[in-house]
């Protein structure tokens, strides 16, 4: 029965079906024109309109740049498990379907998206791409990047959107979504008009150091130029080797551009001043005020803010007494700190369900109190005959002598020093005493402006 079977199937249909077979186990051929190694596919300038539907499993870098694909299908690179590298600069794409690179490779790293038509970012372009450390989006014509739109690159190194048409751009969806290994960051040659100054200072200092802004459409005033100062003040690479590219428009005028870091004249006015930066230890002495920053990669955009004192004692605004105030960005304003105030004072940003927190290592040193001399006692007298029988000198009230662990007012120090005053005026006002009593009378004023003194001197 399988000789008859057989006899009535044409050998070459059952040689083409047990090809088919084996390619499906072992992975597509090379695609026509293409070139194929062990693990690359190059398919350059071949004038392909699409993807092409047949590729090989072991492919780890492929690239399909310089031709005509206008848009990437759902599944395009479904089952290519090794992906790592994917070129499809210059091209003519104008949109990413959703769900482009399902099933694709968990492992892509490097996306090389430029010099194409792509509009809008949205959020379902990148899914399933969170080993991706490289993105490449510049030269194109985007116009807009929807906030959640980079949310599940939680590997992202490097963004490049330069040359393209943005007007704005989501920084608060960088401090907020996750982004903790983002290091370069290229929105050059934009339409940037407007900068927003607090959600830029929230990011991470790594990030403002590789955060390129020259070439856009900025409008000069001097909180944007405070924040380019600074910038040239750290070494930040995206102002020194860009210096002459940092422009800004006068009063948003085109053709009136200037570049700022040549021609400083025109912020002669300005009374810039760095950004908030927070030191993690802080020395004060007694008595000084003090401010502390909260500077987190929360800062900004709708974060609310507490403290935690050394003595565990939670501080929200507008603070717990006359001693401590805090203001809604997070700052803490002590009037008058004193020794027994040191320690680590904790700040904690809450935002959208995520916290950040700073220590900054408060130390309150010892006030410099410097007591005035108090003059020496005159050495005993020889026996002199007594003197005539004389009323009894009236002497002044005694100053009431403060404890010296307790504060003394500003009043009582105030009555001291008319009553040292008043003690010192007496002994020069008569010297027409007899040498007995003036040297009588001289000793028991001594003392007691003595004990003034005394006071007077206490630090408090």
């Amino acid at each position: 029965m399988l000789a008859a079977v057989l006899q009535g199937v044409q050998w070459p249909v059952v040689v083409l079906m047990v090809c088919v077979q084996l390619s499906a186990v072992r992975g597509a051929a090379c695609p026509p024109r293409c070139l194929c190694t062990a693990d690359i596919l190059s398919c350059p300038a071949l004038d392909l309109d699409r993807v092409p539907a047949a590729l090989p499993a072991s492919t780890a870098t492929m690239d399909l740049s310089h031709n005509r694909i206008q848009q990437l299908e759902p599944g395009g690179f479904q089952g290519l498990l090794q992906l790592e590298v994917l070129r499809l600069a210059h091209n003519q794409l104008s949109a990413i379907q959703p769900g482009a690179f399902r099933n694709s490779s968990g492992r892509l790293k490097h996306l090389d998206l430029s010099s194409n038509q792509l509009l809008v970012l949205k959020q379902s372009d990148f899914q399933e791409l969170a080993a991706l450390e490289e993105l490449l989006l510049f030269n194109n014509r985007i116009k807009h990047v929807e906030s959640t739109a980079l949310s599940g690159l939680t590997g992202l190194r490097k963004a490049y959107l330069s040359h393209n048409r943005l007007t704005d751009f989501p920084f608060f969806s960088i401090q907020t979504g996750g982004h903790q290994q983002l290091t370069l960051l290229d929105l050059s040659s934009n339409r940037l008009p407007k900068l927003p100054l607090m959600d830029i200072s929230g990011l991470p200092l790594a990030l403002q150091g590789g955060l390129y802004l020259h070439n856009n459409s900025l409008v000069c005033d001097c909180a944007m130029f405070s924040l380019f100062r600074l910038w040239e003040q750290k070494g930040f690479a995206s102002v020194r080797f860009f210096r002459q590219e940092h422009v800004c428009l006068v009063a948003g005028v085109q053709r009136s551009g200037i570049r700022f870091f040549l021609h400083r004249r025109y912020f002669e006015r300005c009374n810039v001043t760095a950004a908030p930066q927070q030191e993690a230890s802080v020395s004060v002495r007694a008595g000084a005020p003090l401010l502390l920053h909260c500077v987190t990669s929360l800062s900004g955009r709708g974060a609310a803010f507490f403290w935690l004192t050394p003595q565990l004692e939670y501080v929200a605004p507008p603070g717990n007494n006359g001693s401590i105030r805090m203001f809604a960005n997070g700052s803490l304003a002590m009037a008058a700190p004193q020794e027994q105030d040191s320690g680590i004072y904790v700040c904690v940003a809450q935002a959208r369900r995520l916290n950040d927190s700073r220590e900054v290592n408060v130390t309150v040193l010892p006030s410099i109190c410097l007591t005035p001399a108090l003059p020496s006692l005159p050495a005993p007298l020889p026996s002199l005959p007594a003197p005539p029988s004389l009323p009894a000198p009236l002497s002044p009230p005694t100053p009431s002598i403060s404890n010296p662990s307790s504060s003394s007012s500003s009043s009582s120090r105030q009555e001291a020093l008319r009553r040292s005053s008043t003690c010192m005026r007496k002994t020069e006002e008569e010297p027409e005493r007899s040498l007995h009593h003036t040297l009588h009378h001289s000793l028991h004023e001594s003392s007691s402006c003595h004990r003034v003194r005394a006071d007077i001197g206490d630090c408090g």
